[in-house]
């Protein structure tokens, strides 16, 4: 088609347009809107169709037959040496409709799926007890769905991604604002910015869309996620923040009305979903949504399979091999042996010798904030902490992200033998969940066991839930198949590249 044909493109015809290809589609809509000169909300809905579109394009890629979910949990095991679990077995059947659904789902054009029907089901696995697999189940769902526009995310880090975005699209909206434009810019500007979006700059939508003031950032924000995502897998939903909660009430009602499923896992029922939290009545829409749009599955199962693991390699559990208790000289001493030992080998590997190897001070930088690491193996992947230098300073889960993201192994020493203050006992909950979410080694020096760690007056709270659930991934992190699946820390000598993170200088410490 030629230029001068695209400049009579009518909205009529963009279906037809569609069928070209989107970049084509594109320059249609770019030149029907400088040759009829209308505002962009009348070409919103065509610019969402073409981009859905894509979506759908996208979805094609995809194995023609898959092996049933089943089999695949079976397999897994087998193949690790577990017990096969009755009530696992069961949320293993309601992922593979929720898997059936998608993929029937991912075959009808976006006209179709529009005029239809409202998307499929999710799921929503939750158990009070910790080590019940539902995080496995999570894994084993996501991998084996043969869809391409698919995400799987900690919640902790989903809530900080949708907080930096709509950061970020306050700013350019200011930006936009304070930018000064001429009846040119004005007039053909957005078409163009328009045009960027659709053709890999998703980015730029929303830049465009602020100039519609009855448009919310957060609906904004949900609808490029959903443009590029249409099953959304979040790993441990909790709910303790009045921010978050509403956020992800308003963000879940964009996602789903733009075609979008959500699976996830959580230590409550959706109905305790922010129990006692402030304005929890303006977050029951969200609760009744989840019980209408997902399948709730209870994992009834009263093993810790964690646990279990541990028990079956040794009966004894005072000799953890990472996480070791009390601090006795003998067991401090313990503790810096596997520091001795692992700096020497993975910085003798780097360096080709077995020199005496120094402390580093590394800073990581994270939304504008600068953290200090000041021991350091940069090059080993390797940082020692103090417990009150993580867990008694005002850190977030974005912090404890970006240190997971630079540093492979992590040494924490002088924990107490009794976490009592609620604000700390989140924050060493949050890092032990990041650590454990990346495959991280945990190595820690404590005042007592991983059982008695927690002494927290509200057993019914949110953090008595969650330091459950923590002191299990405690115990996991021993098991020999966890330790053996964490990375090597040479393999990540690429991020100490990374221009957020620098290493600025060296201590006089060595270690011998």
């Amino acid at each position: 088609m030629s230029a001068p044909a695209l400049s009579r493109v009518t909205p009529s015809q963009l279906d037809g347009a569609c069928n070209w290809s989107a970049g084509t589609a594109c320059a249609a809509l770019l030149a029907h809107g400088r040759s009829q000169r209308r505002p962009l909300p009348q070409h919103r809905a065509w610019v969402r169709r073409i981009r859905g579109e894509r979506r759908f394009l996208s979805t094609l890629k995809r194995p023609s037959t898959q092996e049933s979910l089943e089999a695949v949990y079976l397999d897994y095991v087998k193949l690790h040496g577990l017990q096969r679990d009755l009530e696992q077995l069961r949320a293993v059947q309601v992922l593979q409709k929720v898997r059936d659904d998608l993929v029937a789902y991912s075959q009808v054009s976006v006209a179709q799926q529009g005029a239809a029907r409202q998307p499929p089901k999710g799921a929503y696995l939750w158990s009070t007890l910790p080590g019940t697999g539902k995080t496995m189940l999570m894994e084993l769902f996501y991998n084996n769905v043969p869809l391409s526009n698919k995400k799987r995310v900690h919640f902790s880090a989903f809530m900080l991604e949708i907080h930096d975005r709509l950061h970020n699209f306050r700013k350019r909206v200011h930006n936009w604002d304070n930018e000064p434009r001429t009846k040119h810019q004005s007039n053909y500007g957005l078409f163009r910015i328009v045009l960027r979006a659709l053709l890999g700059r998703p980015e730029e939508a929303a830049r465009a869309e602020q100039h519609d003031l009855s448009t919310n950032p957060i609906d904004i924000v949900a609808g490029d996620m959903a443009n590029v995502c249409q099953l959304l897998c979040l790993d441990e939903m909790q709910v303790t923040d009045i921010a978050d909660a509403m956020v992800l009430r308003r963000f879940y009602d964009v996602f789903r009305s733009r075609g979008g499923t959500l699976v996830a896992t959580s230590n409550r029922a959706p109905a305790n979903l922010y129990e006692n939290g402030l304005q929890r009545d303006l977050f029951i829409p969200f609760i009744d949504a989840v019980q209408r749009d997902c399948h709730v599955v209870k994992l009834d199962s009263r093993v810790d399979y964690r646990l279990q693991a541990l028990l079956e390699e040794s009966a004894d559990t005072s000799q953890l091999p990472l996480f070791i208790y009390p601090q006795t000289p003998a067991n401090r001493e313990r503790f810096e042996q596997l520091l001795d030992k692992l700096a020497k080998r993975s910085e003798g590997s780097v360096r080709g010798s077995v020199s005496p190897v120094r402390y580093e001070t590394v800073v990581v930088r994270t939304l504008g904030r600068a953290l200090r690491v000041e021991r350091a193996f940069p090059r080993a992947s390797i940082a020692r902490f103090y417990f009150d230098e993580l867990c008694d300073r005002p850190l977030a889960a974005v912090d404890y992200i970006a240190l997971a993201e630079r540093f492979q192994t992590f040494f924490l020493e002088n924990i107490p033998s009794q976490i009592e203050d609620r604000n700390i006992a989140r924050r060493f909950i949050t890092l032990v969940d990041i650590l454990y979410d990346r495959r991280a080694r945990l190595i820690c020096l404590a005042g007592g066991s991983p059982e008695q760690i927690f002494h927290l007056p509200d057993e019914k709270s949110d953090e008595a839930f969650a330091a459950q659930r923590c002191i299990s991934r405690l115990l996991d992190m021993q098991t020999k198949t966890y330790i053996k699946a964490t990375s090597d820390p040479t393999e990540h000598l690429r991020e100490s590249e990374k221009p957020r993170v620098a290493t600025i200088e060296a201590t006089s410490s060595l270690i011998y």
